[in-house]
């Protein structure tokens, strides 16, 4: 039999609290943003019971938006915060044979909040860390957040892309605001 489980779950078990969340187990679940969170959340809880029914040990690594590796960007999976990227370079696909003056000046609305930030973390800091931790003798039974300390604003990473593409002109506009037609 199993005595100890290392569970990877999220950062994002804590829902919708603000401000910094605690290193620890919450016995009452949070306000969900959706499904996902609610699940990985379920999931600690199955766990914790497990762990307390038979003196077993529970670990867990609660990382942010895990992407790809640090030095090379190298990824397998390219959705979620990878979408931003690839709809960057279809735009600079489309302006590829236009003036300087018409790739500096998309006409693109952006339905997000420029300082807020994304909590992304490249995928060979988050396995060193797992391996670090689980190979501790003094770290079991704990939980762990491997997040980023301050992780770079919607602006930071609109700015980081449009370099790279030599494409600009995006503006943001606040969420729920942006009208379609």
């Amino acid at each position: 039999l199993f005595r100890s489980l290392h569970l990877v779950s999220t950062a994002y078990v804590c829902g919708r609290e603000r401000g910094p969340a605690p290193e620890q187990f919450s016995e009452d679940p949070p306000e969900f943003h959706n499904v996902y969170e609610q699940s990985k959340w379920r999931a600690e809880a199955l766990c914790r019971t497990w762990a307390a029914s038979g003196n077993r040990v529970l670990q867990v690594f609660r990382p942010s938006v895990v992407v790809g590796e640090f030095l090379t960007g190298r990824a397998i999976k390219f959705d979620g915060f990878y979408l931003m990227g690839r709809a960057t370079e279809l735009l600079h696909r489309c302006f590829m044979n236009r003036d300087e003056a018409a790739r500096q000046s998309i006409p693109l609305r952006i339905e997000a909040r420029p300082f807020d930030r994304q909590n992304i973390v490249p995928v060979d800091y988050v396995s060193a860390c797992m391996a670090a931790i689980a190979c501790e003798p003094d770290a079991p039974g704990r939980v762990y957040h491997l997040t980023h300390p301050s992780p770079p604003s919607n602006q930071m990473i609109k700015q980081g892309l449009e370099s790279f593409f030599g494409i600009g002109g995006g503006r943001f506009v606040e969420p729920g605001t942006l009208v379609t037609t």
